[in-house]
């Protein structure tokens, strides 16, 4: 083998390594994604429904003065 063939062979597998490693962690990061985007979603719900039960306790309150 060549100092050409084998700088070519290393280039080629420096390059497959590359592509796997950036493709698993994309996959990664993609999983990760997932698990932390819909956070915000749960808390915008979580806010509706603390709101709905302050309400309540603000009718509830109401009531009892009377």
């Amino acid at each position: 083998m060549t100092n050409e063939e084998l700088k070519d062979y290393i280039d080629e597998r420096s390059r497959d390594m590359e592509t796997t490693l950036l493709t698993e962690f994309r996959k990664w990061a993609l999983r990760i994604e997932a698990t932390i985007k819909p956070q915000p979603a749960r808390l915008a719900g979580l806010e509706d429904r603390m709101g709905l039960v302050e309400e309540r306790l603000d009718q509830l309150e109401g009531k009892k003065e009377l």
